[in-house]
């Protein structure tokens, strides 16, 4: 690859380890951001009051927050229709014994349930409340960008979350270092062998002692020629 298609290759790895490490970090600051205490936050409590008559139902909500207001209501009459509307009313079309709840949730994600078994039909009427069904904070729903809570599922919830954040920003780094490295690559290294020098073997000459004791001179070494080349030995033995 060459170096023009490896710098744009790499400018785009270095974008996109960037953006995965700026999303990563979004997310686990505001997660750890909104946990909230679970010593000290309250979930809200579903309460609600109806009126029957004939086979009109009418329902108001009476619910009280916890610690943090309650963000939405939802109504379920039994008879496949529901609402989220806080106050409201229904008609049934058959007469019998309906089983409606109200189920509410706060900011935090807690929710609570309260029902009550209302009878319609033609002539009936009647007033009461709903009985809670569900205790106050008995269920918890945690997300990216929600609160966890201090329950079970909120806990391994959160272990999945950060564990999925770990990993983005593992990814994200990857990349971010893959693309650097091809924008400035790291200068290449050149070695360079170096042969030992030949050494040459020299001629050793030697010297005898003379009857005086002083040495005599080496003999001087024959040519060359003298002993390699065949026409010089030939010259030599005419001569003879």
């Amino acid at each position: 690859m060459n170096r023009p298609h490896e710098r744009i290759l790499g400018t785009v790895l270095v974008v996109l380890g960037v953006a995965l490490l700026l999303f990563t970090f979004y997310h686990a600051y505001g997660l750890l951001g909104h946990l909230p205490s679970a010593s000290s936050d309250k979930g809200p409590n579903a309460a609600f009051s109806w009126t029957v008559s004939g086979f009109l139902l009418t329902v108001t909500d009476n619910s009280r927050p916890g610690s943090s207001a309650i963000s939405s209501s939802y109504w379920s009459f039994a008879d496949g229709n529901s609402t989220s509307t806080a106050n409201t009313s229904h008609t049934y079309s058959r007469a019998g014994n309906y089983n409606v709840s109200l189920m509410v949730e706060d900011k935090n994600g807690f929710v609570a349930e309260s029902a009550a078994i209302v009878h319609v039909g033609t002539g009936a009427s009647g007033t009461g409340t709903g009985s809670p069904s569900l205790a106050p904070g008995g269920s918890i729903q945690s997300t990216i960008g929600n609160s966890i809570g201090g329950t079970l599922s909120g806990v391994l919830t959160s272990v999945e979350t950060f564990s999925l954040l770990v990993v983005m920003w593992l990814v994200g780094g990857s990349l971010l270092k893959a693309g650097w490295n091809l924008i400035t690559p790291k200068a290449e290294t050149i070695q360079v062998r170096v042969k030992p020098k030949s050494w040459e073997a020299e001629g050793v000459g030697y010297s005898a002692m003379t009857p005086s004791g002083t040495p005599a001179a080496a003999p001087a070494s024959p040519a060359i020629g003298a002993l390699g080349d065949p026409a010089s030995s030939a010259a030599a033995a005419g001569g003879r």
